[in-house]
């Protein structure tokens, strides 16, 4: 791709899908910023890092409810962009794909979230919860940058909030996903709010479930 789309894959690489080979990544003008969906810190660990407990880390924790409402929708939008019959139902999605460890991409959410959490005492590492980055948005930007050692001037988080806001992104992804820069027929991007996975589940057992999960893994780790 090209354009605005490969400048921001460029400045933050996704080590998921790297065109370039890991090595190459060391090349890279510091500060690096890279990110990841891997499911563990020993993944992350054994292609990147190889012992390097510099490195900060920042890792983003959301509702597994919301969590699965996104990736269902975020599926949709690939298969539409595929011209690929869509016949699964949100119910079938989250049963077949993100609840059974077999097809799970990143493996189970209470894995991932439980693997990452798990190893703060071995990296240096910032947790962030989703919902709070939505509500107080600022006041986490003020946190990540003293995690990462900077001082911000005044009124310089309000700021950062405004410009990396969803409301702010969204007004810029028909250049960000132009199909003729980026192949892309539309924006990956949908709501960005918390408590979406109301409107989407009709199995509130299955709600119910998933938000027991995410509370006793949360008061396991002191969240």
């Amino acid at each position: 791709s090209s354009g605005i789309n490969a400048e921001y894959g460029d400045r933050a690489p996704y080590l998921d899908s790297l065109k370039q080979e890991v090595e190459e990544l060391d090349d890279l003008p510091s500060p690096r910023v890279f990110k990841t969906h891997y499911n563990s810190p020993k993944v992350l660990d054994d292609l990147v890092l190889h012992g390097n407990r510099s490195v900060k880390i920042i890792y983003l924790v959301r509702d597994p409810r919301d969590q699965v409402t996104s990736i269902y929708h975020h599926w949709l939008s690939l298969m539409k962009n595929a011209n690929v019959p869509i016949k699964a139902t949100f119910s079938e999605f989250s049963s077949n794909c993100q609840r059974d460890p077999r097809t799970a991409v990143y493996g189970l959410w209470e894995d991932h979230v439980d693997n990452w959490l798990s190893a703060r005492e071995e990296f240096d590492m910032l947790i962030v919860q989703y919902e709070e980055l939505s509500e107080d948005s600022p006041a986490v930007i003020e946190r990540i940058a003293r995690f990462l050692g900077l001082k911000l001037s005044e009124g310089q988080a309000e700021d950062i909030a405004n410009k990396t806001s969803f409301n702010s992104v969204m007004k810029k992804s028909d250049e960000l996903f132009n199909k003729e820069k980026s192949g892309t027929m539309e924006s990956f991007l949908r709501k960005g709010v918390v408590g979406d996975w109301q409107n989407q589940f009709e199995d509130w057992n299955q709600a119910k479930e998933l938000w027991k999960i995410q509370r006793d893994l949360l008061e396991k780790h002191g969240l």
